[in-house]
């Protein structure tokens, strides 16, 4: 007698815990994309050229440190959440992720780049425009998969009671 075949554990059962996966991973993304914002403004707020000590003297090479691992990290959970969005294989839930891997791809590439041969003006705007498109896709993929769960109302669109 051999056993049942089922699906691994790994598998959504439903095509709604497939799009709550993409859902959680794109709010996720958010999210880090956002401390990664804020870590470059802590960083670059340092004074230059002056001396310092104590935290003021290691806070701007730990927030350049924080942002680049921080970056690596969202690398990973964007191919990540593009892998998880395929078997959702309906518009916005497939695309937007791809797009944002591309803006992640893109703003990752440009500050290895940086650090290898120095900074250069053309890759901070490469960063900051891989990074906005990488932030504006994860969010719309977060609000489309919000509706299509219905925990959002589309704009425009009466109710229907």
């Amino acid at each position: 007698m051999t056993a049942p075949v089922t699906a691994p554990a790994t598998t959504p059962a439903t095509a709604a815990q497939a799009v709550r996966l993409v859902r959680d991973g794109a709010r996720r993304l958010v999210l880090e994309l956002g401390c990664l914002g804020l870590l470059v403004v802590v960083a670059a707020a340092a004074p230059l050229g002056r001396p310092t000590t104590g935290w003021s003297f290691a806070a701007p090479a730990l927030a350049f440190t924080a942002h680049a691992v921080l970056g690596v990290v969202v690398l990973v959970e964007a191919v990540t959440l593009a892998l998880r969005s395929l078997p959702t294989a309906s518009g916005d839930h497939v695309s937007l992720p791809v797009v944002g891997l591309a803006g992640a791809i893109v703003a990752v590439t440009a500050g290895a780049i940086s650090l290898a041969w120095g900074p250069a003006p053309v890759l901070a705007v490469s960063m900051a425009v891989g990074w906005l498109t990488a932030t504006t896709a994860y969010a719309g993929c977060w609000h489309a998969a919000a509706v299509a769960l219905g925990r959002v109302r589309r704009v425009g669109r009466p109710r229907v009671r």
